[in-house]
């Protein structure tokens, strides 16, 4: 995927759109778009009062198209055409190459009923159920992190095939729900 990405600043000129990623990436983009918002909700940036609630709703949106069997998600005009320098791509790829040989040596397709087509539907709707439990932990100090996590995981696991990674999503997300009985009772 980030050979991908690294082709799609080729001949781009100084900047590199969102579109442009999305473009490169095409039917694997939802892995990625995973990844990214899961660490964002992992992030400080998710500590944010009401981020992680907005960031829950872009997870929705993403995973309704994921489960509707898009191609690619449909995303805003706005959204799409934001663009960054060419530089500060490359730079975070090569900051990226580290972790991601590190993902494809541990990594690997196993337990494929997981992540096959059936697993997809079922990760595309936890990713959905996550996604509207945001809402509720948002209350909860901390809480959010681990459905972020749980979002990281399922995007791995969509990315390598490796049902491994979506067992543990899965035992994430079940933790969120726990979290919230656990506060409730």
């Amino acid at each position: 995927m980030l050979r991908r990405v690294r082709r799609s600043t080729d001949g781009n000129g100084t900047h590199v759109s969102l579109g442009d990623v999305l473009e490169a990436l095409g039917p694997r983009t939802y892995a990625p778009l995973f990844v990214v918002l899961g660490l964002l909700i992992v992030s400080p940036v998710g500590d944010i009062p009401g981020a992680s609630a907005v960031l829950g709703l872009v997870v929705a949106l993403i995973a309704t198209q994921f489960l509707l069997l898009r191609r690619t998600p449909w995303l805003p005009r706005w959204a799409l055409d934001r663009s960054v320098r060419s530089e500060l791509v490359e730079r975070s790829l090569g900051w990226l190459e580290k972790p991601s040989r590190f993902v494809d040596r541990h990594l690997h397709p196993r337990l494929r009923l997981l992540t096959g087509r059936i697993g997809r539907y079922v990760i595309a709707a936890c990713c959905l159920f996550a996604a509207l439990l945001l809402v509720p932990l948002e209350f909860l100090p901390g809480a959010s992190t681990v459905i972020g996590s749980a979002l990281v995981a399922f995007g791995i696991a969509l990315a390598t095939h490796d049902g491994l990674a979506a067992l543990v999503a899965f035992g994430l997300t079940g933790a969120a729900i726990g979290l919230i009985v656990w506060q409730v009772i």
